[in-house]
């Protein structure tokens, strides 16, 4: 029973997809306008966040290496609770941006952004990682 209603509700969602890009193409010049109002100020505000979310992460990498390179336990303490809050404020920059990426138009522009946004997520993966190392091999 469960995978007839799964196979229903596939062919039907199949059956849909034309009917929406039909709308599209029966309106084209709603679909400039859209495009038009949507990618023009999104975008720069989404790559002045890009950048400002770029010059977080290098913060963070040389902070990483600060960690890395102090002996002293007091020091390696305070760079890591600096450490932890850049990680903090670029996670809820890039939890900002989750809402632009939803945005009409140039899908190749949205394509683009997510693989930024993707990358940035991978680094701030290895960042976490390396924080949460310095901190097991901190002195106790």
């Amino acid at each position: 029973m469960k995978k007839g209603m799964m196979i229903v509700a596939l062919t039907s969602v199949l059956f849909a997809m034309p009917l929406v890009y039909a709308e599209d193409a029966h309106h084209p010049d709603q679909k400039k306008q859209a495009q038009a109002t949507s990618s023009s100020m999104p975008n720069k505000a989404m790559s002045t966040q890009m950048e400002q979310m770029k010059e977080n992460m290098k913060e963070m990498q040389a902070q990483m290496e600060k960690i890395h390179q102090t002996t002293d336990p007091s020091e390696r303490q305070k760079l890591m609770q600096e450490h932890m809050k850049s990680m903090r404020e670029q996670m809820n920059m890039m939890h900002s941006m989750e809402g632009g990426m939803m945005m009409k138009g140039d899908p190749k522009m949205r394509q683009q952004m997510m693989d930024k946004r993707m990358d940035m997520m991978q680094m701030m993966m290895e960042q976490m990682m390396q924080h949460q190392e310095a901190m097991q091999s901190m002195p106790k």
